[in-house]
Protein backbone atom coordinates (compact mmCIF):
# COMPACT_ATOMS: atom_id res chain seq x y z
CA UNK A 1 0.00 0.00 0.00
CA UNK A 2 1.01 3.61 -0.26
CA UNK A 3 2.87 4.84 2.78
CA UNK A 4 0.32 6.34 5.11
CA UNK A 5 1.04 9.29 7.40
CA UNK A 6 -0.51 7.94 10.57
CA UNK A 7 1.01 10.74 12.64
CA UNK A 8 -0.86 13.33 10.58
CA UNK A 9 -4.07 11.31 10.64
CA UNK A 10 -4.10 10.89 14.39
CA UNK A 11 -3.05 14.49 15.00
CA UNK A 12 -6.12 15.57 13.06
CA UNK A 13 -8.24 13.07 14.99
CA UNK A 14 -6.94 14.33 18.32
CA UNK A 15 -7.69 17.94 17.47
CA UNK A 16 -11.21 17.01 16.37
CA UNK A 17 -11.88 14.89 19.45
CA UNK A 18 -14.40 16.32 21.95
CA UNK A 19 -11.95 15.58 24.76
CA UNK A 20 -9.15 17.54 23.13
CA UNK A 21 -10.48 21.02 22.59
CA UNK A 22 -7.44 23.34 22.49
CA UNK A 23 -9.39 26.23 24.01
CA UNK A 24 -10.04 24.37 27.26
CA UNK A 25 -7.76 25.41 30.14
CA UNK A 26 -7.07 22.92 32.92
CA UNK A 27 -5.89 23.72 36.42
CA UNK A 28 -2.91 21.37 36.31
CA UNK A 29 -1.62 22.13 39.84
CA UNK A 30 -5.05 21.38 41.30
CA UNK A 31 -5.31 18.15 39.33
CA UNK A 32 -1.82 17.09 40.47
CA UNK A 33 -2.80 17.79 44.07
CA UNK A 34 -5.91 15.69 43.61
CA UNK A 35 -3.86 12.72 42.37
CA UNK A 36 -1.48 13.09 45.32
CA UNK A 37 -4.46 13.13 47.63
CA UNK A 38 -6.20 10.17 45.95
CA UNK A 39 -3.51 8.19 44.08
CA UNK A 40 -5.79 5.16 43.61
CA UNK A 41 -8.75 7.14 42.32
CA UNK A 42 -9.45 6.35 38.66
CA UNK A 43 -11.17 9.67 37.95
CA UNK A 44 -8.33 11.72 39.45
CA UNK A 45 -5.76 9.91 37.31
CA UNK A 46 -7.96 10.21 34.25
CA UNK A 47 -8.57 13.93 34.69
CA UNK A 48 -4.87 14.75 35.04
CA UNK A 49 -3.96 12.45 32.16
CA UNK A 50 -6.59 14.09 29.99
CA UNK A 51 -5.31 17.55 30.93
CA UNK A 52 -1.79 16.57 29.87
CA UNK A 53 -3.24 15.09 26.70
CA UNK A 54 -4.93 18.40 25.87
CA UNK A 55 -1.55 20.10 26.23
CA UNK A 56 0.08 17.50 23.94
CA UNK A 57 2.18 16.25 26.87
CA UNK A 58 1.64 12.68 25.78
CA UNK A 59 4.47 11.06 27.74
CA UNK A 60 3.13 12.64 30.92
CA UNK A 61 -0.41 11.57 30.11
CA UNK A 62 0.42 7.94 29.38
CA UNK A 63 1.14 6.54 32.89
CA UNK A 64 -1.83 8.35 34.37
CA UNK A 65 -4.23 6.98 31.77
CA UNK A 66 -2.70 3.52 32.05
CA UNK A 67 -3.43 3.64 35.78
CA UNK A 68 -6.93 4.95 35.16
CA UNK A 69 -7.73 1.99 32.89
CA UNK A 70 -6.27 -0.45 35.43
CA UNK A 71 -8.41 1.06 38.18
CA UNK A 72 -11.52 1.35 36.02
CA UNK A 73 -11.36 -1.31 33.29
CA UNK A 74 -14.96 -0.67 32.18
CA UNK A 75 -14.35 3.01 31.42
CA UNK A 76 -14.71 3.66 27.70
CA UNK A 77 -13.42 7.20 28.01
CA UNK A 78 -10.25 6.08 29.81
CA UNK A 79 -9.44 3.39 27.23
CA UNK A 80 -10.17 5.80 24.41
CA UNK A 81 -7.96 8.54 25.85
CA UNK A 82 -5.13 6.07 26.46
CA UNK A 83 -5.37 4.71 22.91
CA UNK A 84 -5.24 8.20 21.44
CA UNK A 85 -2.18 9.04 23.52
CA UNK A 86 -0.41 5.89 22.32
CA UNK A 87 -1.36 6.59 18.72
CA UNK A 88 -0.08 10.13 19.12
CA UNK A 89 3.22 8.64 20.33
CA UNK A 90 3.28 6.36 17.25
CA UNK A 91 3.32 3.35 19.59
CA UNK A 92 0.92 1.33 17.47
CA UNK A 93 1.64 -2.11 18.99
CA UNK A 94 0.78 -0.77 22.46
CA UNK A 95 -2.29 1.06 21.14
CA UNK A 96 -3.93 -2.09 19.77
CA UNK A 97 -5.13 -3.47 23.13
CA UNK A 98 -6.62 -0.18 24.47
CA UNK A 99 -8.37 0.30 21.16
CA UNK A 100 -9.78 -3.21 21.41
CA UNK A 101 -11.17 -2.48 24.88
CA UNK A 102 -12.63 0.84 23.72
CA UNK A 103 -14.25 -0.76 20.69
CA UNK A 104 -15.72 -3.61 22.76
CA UNK A 105 -17.16 -1.17 25.30
CA UNK A 106 -18.63 1.13 22.67
CA UNK A 107 -22.38 1.23 22.28
CA UNK A 108 -23.30 2.36 18.79
CA UNK A 109 -20.72 4.05 16.60
CA UNK A 110 -17.26 4.82 17.92
CA UNK A 111 -14.26 5.95 15.91
CA UNK A 112 -12.15 3.70 18.13
CA UNK A 113 -13.40 0.62 16.24
CA UNK A 114 -12.22 2.15 12.97
CA UNK A 115 -8.91 3.13 14.56
CA UNK A 116 -8.47 -0.36 15.97
CA UNK A 117 -9.02 -1.88 12.54
CA UNK A 118 -6.61 0.53 10.87
CA UNK A 119 -3.98 0.03 13.56
CA UNK A 120 -4.18 -3.74 13.23
CA UNK A 121 -3.95 -3.29 9.46
CA UNK A 122 -0.80 -1.21 9.91
CA UNK A 123 0.62 -3.98 12.09
CA UNK A 124 -0.19 -6.56 9.36
CA UNK A 125 -2.69 -8.27 11.68
CA UNK A 126 -5.27 -8.44 8.93
CA UNK A 127 -7.41 -11.28 10.34
CA UNK A 128 -7.83 -9.40 13.62
CA UNK A 129 -8.77 -6.19 11.82
CA UNK A 130 -11.90 -7.71 10.26
CA UNK A 131 -14.07 -7.73 13.40
CA UNK A 132 -13.61 -4.09 14.53
CA UNK A 133 -14.07 -2.82 10.99
CA UNK A 134 -17.28 -4.81 10.64
CA UNK A 135 -18.56 -3.41 13.95
CA UNK A 136 -17.70 0.13 12.87
CA UNK A 137 -19.51 -0.36 9.57
CA UNK A 138 -22.67 -1.67 11.25
CA UNK A 139 -23.11 1.53 13.22
CA UNK A 140 -21.38 4.20 11.11
CA UNK A 141 -23.12 7.43 10.10
CA UNK A 142 -23.37 8.22 6.41
CA UNK A 143 -20.43 10.64 6.45
CA UNK A 144 -18.06 7.90 7.63
CA UNK A 145 -19.22 5.15 5.30
CA UNK A 146 -16.64 5.88 2.60
CA UNK A 147 -13.59 5.64 4.86
CA UNK A 148 -14.89 2.50 6.55
CA UNK A 149 -15.68 0.65 3.33
CA UNK A 150 -12.28 1.73 2.02
CA UNK A 151 -10.55 0.38 5.14
CA UNK A 152 -12.44 -2.90 4.84
CA UNK A 153 -11.53 -3.18 1.16
CA UNK A 154 -7.83 -2.61 1.78
CA UNK A 155 -7.84 -5.18 4.57
CA UNK A 156 -9.70 -7.79 2.53
CA UNK A 157 -7.26 -7.24 -0.31
CA UNK A 158 -4.37 -8.03 2.04
CA UNK A 159 -6.21 -11.18 3.09
CA UNK A 160 -6.34 -12.26 -0.56
CA UNK A 161 -10.13 -11.96 -0.75
CA UNK A 162 -10.31 -10.10 -4.05
CA UNK A 163 -14.05 -10.53 -4.66
CA UNK A 164 -15.11 -9.11 -1.30
CA UNK A 165 -12.46 -6.41 -1.50
CA UNK A 166 -13.85 -5.28 -4.84
CA UNK A 167 -17.36 -5.18 -3.40
CA UNK A 168 -16.15 -2.96 -0.55
CA UNK A 169 -14.27 -0.68 -2.98
CA UNK A 170 -17.49 -0.17 -4.93
CA UNK A 171 -19.36 0.68 -1.72
CA UNK A 172 -16.64 3.14 -0.70
CA UNK A 173 -16.75 4.88 -4.08
CA UNK A 174 -20.53 5.21 -3.92
CA UNK A 175 -20.27 6.87 -0.50
CA UNK A 176 -17.23 9.03 -1.28
CA UNK A 177 -17.23 12.77 -1.90
CA UNK A 178 -14.22 14.70 -3.16
CA UNK A 179 -14.29 16.89 -0.06
CA UNK A 180 -12.36 14.12 1.63
CA UNK A 181 -8.58 14.00 1.50
CA UNK A 182 -7.00 12.71 -1.69
CA UNK A 183 -4.86 10.13 0.11
CA UNK A 184 -8.10 8.47 1.22
CA UNK A 185 -9.74 8.48 -2.22
CA UNK A 186 -11.15 4.96 -2.75
CA UNK A 187 -11.17 5.50 -6.51
CA UNK A 188 -7.40 5.66 -6.41
CA UNK A 189 -7.14 2.59 -4.18
CA UNK A 190 -9.55 0.70 -6.42
CA UNK A 191 -7.56 1.61 -9.51
CA UNK A 192 -4.37 0.38 -7.86
CA UNK A 193 -6.17 -2.83 -6.88
CA UNK A 194 -7.28 -3.37 -10.48
CA UNK A 195 -3.75 -2.87 -11.78
CA UNK A 196 -2.46 -5.50 -9.37
CA UNK A 197 -5.23 -7.81 -10.52
CA UNK A 198 -3.97 -7.47 -14.11
CA UNK A 199 -6.94 -5.29 -15.09
CA UNK A 200 -5.11 -2.09 -16.00
CA UNK A 201 -7.60 -1.15 -18.71
CA UNK A 202 -10.39 -1.01 -16.11
CA UNK A 203 -8.16 0.90 -13.70
CA UNK A 204 -7.67 3.96 -15.89
CA UNK A 205 -11.12 5.48 -15.39
CA UNK A 206 -11.27 5.46 -11.56
CA UNK A 207 -7.69 6.74 -11.32
CA UNK A 208 -8.42 9.51 -13.83
CA UNK A 209 -11.43 10.55 -11.72
CA UNK A 210 -9.26 10.69 -8.62
CA UNK A 211 -6.63 12.70 -10.49
CA UNK A 212 -9.23 15.14 -11.82
CA UNK A 213 -10.31 15.86 -8.23
CA UNK A 214 -6.73 16.23 -6.97
CA UNK A 215 -4.38 17.07 -9.88
CA UNK A 216 -1.40 17.55 -7.56
CA UNK A 217 -1.69 14.15 -5.93
CA UNK A 218 1.64 12.36 -6.47
CA UNK A 219 -0.06 9.01 -5.87
CA UNK A 220 -2.78 9.60 -8.47
CA UNK A 221 -0.24 10.68 -11.07
CA UNK A 222 1.98 7.70 -10.25
CA UNK A 223 -0.85 5.17 -10.37
CA UNK A 224 -2.17 6.46 -13.67
CA UNK A 225 1.33 6.30 -15.10
CA UNK A 226 1.66 2.74 -13.84
CA UNK A 227 -1.63 1.65 -15.39
CA UNK A 228 -0.75 3.23 -18.74
CA UNK A 229 2.68 1.65 -18.67
CA UNK A 230 1.10 -1.76 -18.04
CA UNK A 231 -1.09 -1.11 -21.08
CA UNK A 232 2.08 -0.51 -23.13
CA UNK A 233 1.30 3.18 -23.55
CA UNK A 234 4.64 4.68 -22.45
CA UNK A 235 4.06 7.96 -24.31
CA UNK A 236 0.89 8.57 -22.29
CA UNK A 237 2.44 7.26 -19.07
CA UNK A 238 5.51 9.49 -19.27
CA UNK A 239 3.99 12.89 -18.28
CA UNK A 240 2.09 11.33 -15.39
CA UNK A 241 5.22 9.64 -14.03
CA UNK A 242 7.25 12.80 -14.55
CA UNK A 243 4.67 14.78 -12.59
CA UNK A 244 4.63 12.21 -9.81
CA UNK A 245 8.41 12.41 -9.45
CA UNK A 246 8.28 16.20 -9.55
CA UNK A 247 5.75 16.19 -6.70
CA UNK A 248 7.55 13.49 -4.71
CA UNK A 249 11.23 13.24 -5.73
CA UNK A 250 11.94 10.58 -3.11
CA UNK A 251 9.51 8.02 -4.51
CA UNK A 252 12.04 5.44 -5.69
CA UNK A 253 9.42 3.01 -7.09
CA UNK A 254 7.93 5.73 -9.28
CA UNK A 255 11.39 6.70 -10.52
CA UNK A 256 11.92 3.08 -11.48
CA UNK A 257 8.79 3.15 -13.61
CA UNK A 258 9.76 6.49 -15.08
CA UNK A 259 13.08 4.99 -16.10
CA UNK A 260 11.30 2.09 -17.79
CA UNK A 261 9.03 4.50 -19.66
CA UNK A 262 12.03 6.40 -20.98
CA UNK A 263 13.68 3.16 -22.12
CA UNK A 264 10.55 2.02 -23.96
CA UNK A 265 10.53 5.33 -25.77
CA UNK A 266 14.15 4.90 -26.82
CA UNK A 267 15.44 7.58 -24.44
CA UNK A 268 18.17 5.42 -22.99
CA UNK A 269 20.25 8.09 -21.26
CA UNK A 270 17.29 9.47 -19.32
CA UNK A 271 16.03 5.99 -18.57
CA UNK A 272 19.34 4.80 -17.16
CA UNK A 273 19.62 7.98 -15.09
CA UNK A 274 16.25 7.38 -13.43
CA UNK A 275 16.91 3.69 -12.87
CA UNK A 276 20.29 4.47 -11.33
CA UNK A 277 18.75 7.08 -9.02
CA UNK A 278 16.05 4.61 -7.97
CA UNK A 279 18.58 1.85 -7.26
CA UNK A 280 20.75 4.19 -5.20
CA UNK A 281 17.74 5.28 -3.17
CA UNK A 282 16.81 1.65 -2.53
CA UNK A 283 20.37 0.75 -1.56
CA UNK A 284 20.38 3.62 0.93
CA UNK A 285 17.09 2.36 2.39
CA UNK A 286 15.41 5.59 1.29
CA UNK A 287 12.21 3.99 0.03
CA UNK A 288 10.47 7.28 -0.67
CA UNK A 289 7.39 8.83 0.83
CA UNK A 290 4.86 7.38 -1.59
CA UNK A 291 5.31 3.67 -2.08
CA UNK A 292 3.06 2.43 -4.80
CA UNK A 293 0.92 -0.65 -4.63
Amino acid sequence: MRAFSWAVCFTLFLVASPCAQPTQVDDIPALIARVHQLPEDARANYNLGLAYFRQARLNDARPLLEKATALSPKSLEAWKALSLVLLGLNDFPSAAEPLQHACELAQGYEDTCYLEGRTLFLLARYDEAVKPLEKALRNAPAEDQAKLHRAAALNLDKLGNAADAEREFHAAIRAYTARERSRDDPRLDYGSFLVRQGRAAEAVQPIERALAAFPLSPQANAELGRALLDLDRPQSALPRLQKAVELDPGAWAVRMRLGKAYLRLGRAEEGERELRTAREAWANADHGSSKVK
